[in-house]
């Protein structure tokens, strides 16, 4: 294999895994967020609330209950999503974040740490 032929392998194999990390990093948003996203652009609510001759989809009246209870979890029991978005925002925060925002304090290693 000559240099050019390598040099071009090179750069699609280090393209591939770019475009991979990109990827990997738009699954990173947390749920709640995400999920009022989707239900803002298929427009579920607007489905469920607008007066119709029909029924509307069920899908619909699915998307929008399931972003209504993780509504309701994430306001009552918000600890229970850290780690649910990706290694950045969740897995290396959780004690400082839970402790701040709960108020729950976290032993580790003999020293307590309180928000």
């Amino acid at each position: 294999m000559n240099p050019k032929q390598t040099l071009r392998r090179v750069r699609r194999w280090t393209l591939f895994f770019i475009v991979g990390l990109v990827l990997s990093g738009a699954t990173a948003i947390p749920l709640v967020t995400e999920l009022n996203w989707l239900a803002k652009l298929t427009g579920a609510r607007a489905l469920l609330e607008t007066p119709a001759s029909t029924n509307a989809p069920a899908w619909a009246a699915w998307l929008v209950k399931v972003q209504a209870t993780l509504q309701e979890i994430d306001n009552k029991h918000p600890i229970l999503f850290y780690g649910t978005a990706g290694w950045p925002s969740g897995i290396s925060s959780l004690p400082l974040h839970s402790s701040a925002r709960c108020g729950i304090r976290f032993a580790m290693r003999g020293f307590t740490i309180s928000g």
